[in-house]
């Protein structure tokens, strides 16, 4: 991966340093690491102390885990230093320039995916990783969140410990959610071991309820049919396949409560023809098929949210009483428009008027 080149002073110009001089001012030992196709010179450290200056400070040889060097493209016989976090904890980091912290001018570097590594290093081994210079930021980015970032402050640490540090945090890390996931797959088990006598049966009726009367669950229905999908159930499991029951039964309630109430009285006498009531039953069924979202999506077809429950019972019955057509009439009044003509004279004595639809804007005009 190309890095760019370290910012010396204040003015921010590169330095170089002649292949045969490294060792001159830096006297430690260095290893060979390949990068791509490139070999390249990886400091292991650097004796000299840093310091800071108040005024027109400069940077001096900096302290690093990694300082990478390549032959400079103009001039093959120099090398050039670069910079690039001790650790990368297997992912890429990207150098975002130079940012103000503390009051010093940092060579900034982000990880735009932070992996869980450095998620459990940073929470296992912080006070190693901090003196080494990683952290999370808000600058160099624009995201609404903390970024995983390193900031190359020129301090000294020991690069061995904290790697020895960096990895032992990781692996207890990982040990410890392999234990809390072991103990909440034990958890689990013994959970649907409790509960499955009582989900047996409530499993059952809540299958025929789908299987019989879909339309009492409402809304619920898609989560009723991915409860009967899974093999086990937990406590939540339960509960929730009881209070979907409970709820469907209650709305069936209520349709019948409103169908035994007192009659409309501008449809008693027109429910008392046979023909009537056997035409609203007819007329019933008819919805009742075209109300395949149990009205749970705006389409004009079927009952609405209102009507649906109490449509559906009376669609089940075999015949319609003088009292439960009134209310049936009722109900079909307001979609009478999804009714054949003929039905609709027969129920209420007239065909209701078709609302027209606009006609298209490309269509050819008449007008001479």
């Amino acid at each position: 991966m190309r890095v760019p080149a370290i910012k010396w002073g204040v003015a921010g110009n590169r330095k170089e340093f002649r292949q045969a001089d490294l060792h001159k001012c830096i006297p430690q030992q260095f290893h060979q690491q390949r990068v791509g196709e490139t070999v390249v010179n990886a400091v292991k450290s650097v004796g000299e102390t840093f310091r800071w200056q108040k005024v027109n400070y400069k940077r001096r040889i900096r302290q690093s885990a990694h300082r990478l060097t390549r032959p400079s493209a103009g001039n093959p016989g120099f090398c050039e230093y670069f910079m690039a976090p001790p650790i990368d904890f297997g992912t890429v980091w990207r150098h975002v320039g130079t940012h103000r912290r503390y009051g010093h001018d940092l060579a900034l570097w982000l990880c735009d995916e932070h992996p869980q590594s450095f998620s459990d290093a940073y929470r296992g081994a912080r006070a190693e990783m901090t003196a080494a210079g990683f952290s999370w930021t808000d600058r160099g980015h624009d995201r609404p969140s903390l970024c995983a970032c390193w900031w190359d402050t020129g301090l000294p640490y020991d690069a061995d410990a904290l790697r020895v540090a960096a990895d032992r945090a990781v692996a207890n890390a990982a040990s410890s959610r392999d234990e809390q996931a072991r103990r909440e797959a034990e958890r689990l088990a013994a959970e649907v071991t409790e509960v499955a006598p009582a989900a047996a049966l409530i499993r059952r009726h809540l299958e025929d309820m789908l299987r019989e009367r879909p339309w009492a669950l409402g809304r619920r229905l898609s989560e009723a049919r991915e409860l009967i999908a899974m093999e086990s159930w937990t406590r939540h499991g339960l509960w929730a396949a009881d209070r979907y029951l409970s709820n469907a039964r209650v709305n069936i309630e209520r349709a019948n409560e409103r169908l035994g109430r007192v009659p409309p009285a501008v449809w008693f006498a027109r429910a008392a023809d046979p023909d009537v009531r056997a035409a609203a039953l007819s007329a019933c069924r008819i919805l009742s098929s075209l109300d395949t979202d149990w009205a749970a999506v705006r389409n004009s077809a079927g009952w609405s949210q209102a009507t649906t429950w109490t449509g559906h019972v009376l669609s089940e019955r075999e015949v319609l009483d003088q009292g439960e057509a009134s209310h049936t009439l009722g109900l079909l009044h307001g979609h009478r428009r999804q009714l054949p003509d003929p039905l609709c004279e027969l129920l209420f004595g007239a065909a209701p008027t078709r609302r027209r639809r606009p006609a298209p804007s490309d269509a050819p005009s008449l007008g001479l």
